[in-house]
């Protein structure tokens, strides 16, 4: 599983993710990982920390499903930005 990957599998399962003074923190949900999730966390911390400091930089995007402007949150997938409800089929 590639680091961009392991990011759209935590976001489906209601993980939060935020770089806070240089190191990677989340919440989850109960139940929402286990331990092989959690390895994959730590193994890919660095590439994590890398992906969520380049999403933080992004200027705001349009959803182009539900054309809400969101923060830099937002997943690039196929060129396509998806807000986060629509990236969980809300």
């Amino acid at each position: 599983m590639k680091p961009i990957e392991l990011v759209a599998e935590l976001v489906r399962r209601g993980v939060e993710m935020a770089v806070i003074e240089g190191s990677l923190r989340w919440r989850a949900p109960l139940g929402a990982l286990n331990e092989e999730m959690l390895q994959r966390l730590t193994d890919y911390r660095d590439q994590l920390t890398a992906i969520l400091n380049d999403a933080q930089q992004r200027k705001p995007g349009v959803c182009t499903r539900c054309r809400r402007v969101d923060p830099p949150v937002l997943m690039e997938v196929d060129t396509r930005y998806l807000c986060g409800d629509c990236w969980r089929g809300r």
